[in-house]
């Protein structure tokens, strides 16, 4: 790279990305029990295509809104494994409020259905939020229970993934021949019997998400194998509400109440070592930004049965896993002992009867690595060691399992842990969560800030050399002038744009200049970032309208940013701008652009209720959808359209652009909307008008993250840029149309280009 000379002011425009939460609203959140993940996949009889679910879940805290999250992968005993062989379809969700037998129906992006797609990396597929006014009476309270309801089919010869206790009373999953369904949704009370069903003890896997009405409730997630996942405690009908396991027990105390919302992630086979390989992990990770609580329990397949497993490599393991929930945004960990792991004569019923495994003994591996959990919790790395002994270890010795003289007391294998042994270590779990605070010293998330830096911007944040020559001679600069070097002194001029970033993060980095045919084909852009230095080498002939160079991290006050020079160039080099995106998920692939839309690949015509390509722009092949167009959409409030008036409709398509309407014609008004979704999480940069008159509202609502967020854009400019609309895979981007009745011709609106990026 070149010598770089220190300069640069700059000038930063404030654009709202993900707008602060009020004071009163809390983030989304674990907010009820008994959800998991799924342990298996189960394959019906070939005639069993339909199935029903009900199972209860108690609040831990009066909820603001509620929300479920679906999946359709499973983990068996090395990797994550998604449904290879069908996708599985909810027809009707509901929820039923046990206090008061209030019915409300769940909806994914305003419809009832939701299709879970085969071999898809998505980790969770959530319902629209509910909020509490939906409620009649109070709003939902600590220790409430809801029934999710779930109506659904797969193919014949299909697969359903299988994770949330379905035998404590009044719950159940049952699959059967679909001529056999009694019809009925929105319904109360346990499911009825159905002819030809099978009963399942485990239904649907899912998560029961929401946003507590205000700080200091816990919403835990567990991560670990089958010890925390209750493997020995499976018992039918389940014990506690909130499932087996000393985990799930703990979530309430001795009379089923004061509850504490928790979730399930581990699974049976599971390892630390799995758990940080991203070959084998790639949905978990996603779920820990719903806890401030974590309790993680590794190490037990670590170190293995024969004690082969090193102390160094777990401890280190372990400690990796902190940090991945310290970074999600987890405030408290607890961290459990490593248990006895012994073999038995008598089964387990007296202490001499047991014989530790080959390093669980006294003073072996497993001693080490609960010493170095010591070490942890004294170096703030962790903030709570469940003392684990206490409750089911023999008091003279834990190295072996508490007995008084029953067989299989509290272990009924030497290494999993009774139904008696997990109510007793439930006790000491509970009390470590209740003594833990959380949410009170957690800032508001920060408005984060997209930096623009013009060539006219003063030092120290725009700086250059002699010779650049202001200019406006051809169009589309940012400001009102860009700089050029004359095609003359070649390696001699340079640029640096040096932004004043207020913390260390990720931004998109896009650079402006103004095309012509007597423009460099080769200039030279370095991208000076925390990782090093990124060289880039453009043609300036074409393009120039905000060119992507990709996501890098930047720190303050490191003379980070973007430098130009003329070194060898062909042709006059341009200085104009340089915009920094901050980017929360993944990194913007390559730009491609949605147009043509009656020619291939798309194969577009009038009348269409969706439309579809794949595409391989940064070699990753991907779907893009434009589906269920609506009308009649009521939009009088545009911060929230109601989609119950709208009807469905079909795409007009003309030379010009595409739109949404009841005929022919590629024209989208106020009061229409509809989808885009793509089989890979992607970017939407900006949209390209036709009959724009700068007073149109759009509506958008997408997933970022698993969390659905909404935001009202005023379309003042053409093309317009959308800041922070990065939408997960497999969820749609619901764009409607919500513009004042006062804009010309309805808001009238015609899309002509779509500008958008996966993320990789």
């Amino acid at each position: 790279m070149k010598r770089l000379s220190c300069f640069v002011l700059v000038f930063i425009t404030l654009a709202t990305f993900a707008a602060p939460l009020s004071a009163q609203q809390q983030p989304v959140r674990v907010v009820a029990t008994g959800g998991r993940i799924a342990n298996n996949f189960y394959t019906p009889a070939t005639a069993n295509t339909a199935f029903r679910q009900r199972t209860p879940h108690k609040l831990g805290g009066p909820v603001s809104e509620i929300q479920i999250g679906f999946m359709d992968w499973m983990y068996p005993y090395t990797a994550e494994t998604p449904n290879s062989t069908n996708d599985v379809t909810l027809t009707h969700a509901w929820l039923e409020r046990a206090s008061t037998g209030q019915v409300v129906p769940l909806t994914f992006s305003g419809s009832r259905t939701l299709v879970l797609p085969m071999n898809s990396t998505t980790p969770y597929w959530l319902s629209d939020p509910i909020p509490a006014s939906a409620w009649t009476g109070a709003i939902p309270a600590r220790d409430e229970v809801f029934w999710l309801n779930v109506r659904g089919s797969i193919p014949a010869g299909g697969k359903i993934p299988s994770g949330t206790p379905a035998t404590h009373s009044g719950a159940r999953f049952i699959v059967y021949p679909p001529a056999n369904d009694p019809g009925t949704i929105d319904t109360t009370g346990p499911i009825p019997a159905i002819s030809g069903g099978t009963t399942r003890t485990a239904g649907l896997p899912l998560i029961f998400l929401g946003r507590f009405t205000g700080p200091g409730h816990l919403a835990v997630i567990g991560i670990g194998d089958s010890i925390l996942d209750g493997t020995g405690d499976s018992a039918n009908p389940v014990p506690v509400i909130s499932g087996y396991g000393f985990f799930n027990r703990a979530a309430v105390d001795a009379n089923g109440a004061n509850a504490i919302a928790m979730f399930n992630l581990t699974r049976h086979g599971q390892s630390a070592g799995n758990f940080i390989n991203p070959a084998r992990q790639q949905r978990q990770t996603h779920f820990l930004p719903f806890a401030n609580v974590v309790v993680e329990e590794y190490g037990t397949n670590d170190l293995g049965s024969g004690g082969t497993g090193s102390t160094s490599t777990i401890l280190t393991r372990t400690e990796t896993i902190w940090s991945m929930a310290r970074d999600a945004g987890v405030q408290k960990i607890i961290r459990t002992q490593l248990m006895p792991r012994t073999s038995s004569t008598d089964a387990w019923s007296t202490l001499a009867g047991q014989t530790p495994n080959t390093g669980w003994g006294a003073g072996g591996k497993r001693d080490l690595i609960n010493a170095g959990f010591a070490t942890a919790l004294a170096d703030g790395k962790i903030d709570v060691v469940l003392d684990c002994f206490s409750a089911i270890a023999a008091p003279t010795d834990n190295t072996r399992w508490l007995t008084n003289g029953t067989a299989k007391y509290v272990s009924n294998d030497g290494t999993h842990i009774a139904p008696a042994g997990n109510a007793l270590l439930a006790v000491p779990l509970r009390a470590a969560l209740l003594s833990l605070t959380v949410d009170d010293t957690v800032p508001p998330p920060p408005v984060v800030t997209e930096i623009v830096i013009d060539n006219l911007d003063p030092a120290p944040r725009f700086t250059k050399s002699s010779g650049w020559t202001a200019s406006t001679s051809v169009g589309g600069q940012h400001g009102s002038n860009y700089l050029h070097d004359g095609d003359t002194g070649k390696g001699t001029k340079s640029a640096l744009f040096t932004p004043d970033f207020p913390a260390t993060g990720a931004y998109a980095v896009f650079v402006n200049w103004t095309p012509d045919a007597n423009r460099a084909s080769n200039t030279p852009i370095d991208v000076i970032h925390v990782g090093g230095i990124a060289p880039f080498t453009v043609s300036q002939q074409s393009g120039g309208s905000w060119h992507p160079l990709g996501v890098f991290t930047f720190s303050p006050n490191a003379n980070h940013g973007v430098f130009i020079d003329n070194t060898a160039t062909d042709g006059h080099v341009i200085v104009d701008a340089v915009k920094f995106t901050p980017v929360t998920t993944g990194t913007p692939g390559t730009t491609f652009t949605l147009q043509s839309w009656t020619n291939a690949p798309w194969n577009a015509v009038n009348l269409d209720t969706s439309f579809s390509a794949g595409f391989s722009p940064d070699g990753t092949p991907v779907t893009m959808t434009f589906a269920n167009p609506k009308t009649g959409v009521n939009i009088d409030t545009p911060s929230a359209p109601d989609f119950n008036p709208s009807v469905n409709s079909y795409f007009g398509f003309e030379p010009s652009g595409f739109g949404v309407g009841n005929n022919g014609l590629g024209r989208f008004d106020r009061g229409e909307s509809f989808t885009l979704t793509a089989t890979h999480d992607f970017v939407l940069q900006s949209i390209n008008w036709r009959e724009y008159n700068g007073d149109e509202v759009l509506h958008l609502q997408w997933t970022q993250g698993g969390v659905v967020q909404q935001q009202v854009f005023s379309i003042t400019s053409d093309p317009y840029t959308f800041t922070g609309v990065h939408a997960d895979a497999n969820t749609p981007v619901v764009i409607t149309n919500a513009s004042p009745t006062t804009s010309p011709f309805t808001g009238r609106l015609r899309f002509e280009q779509i500008f958008t990026a996966l993320l990789q």
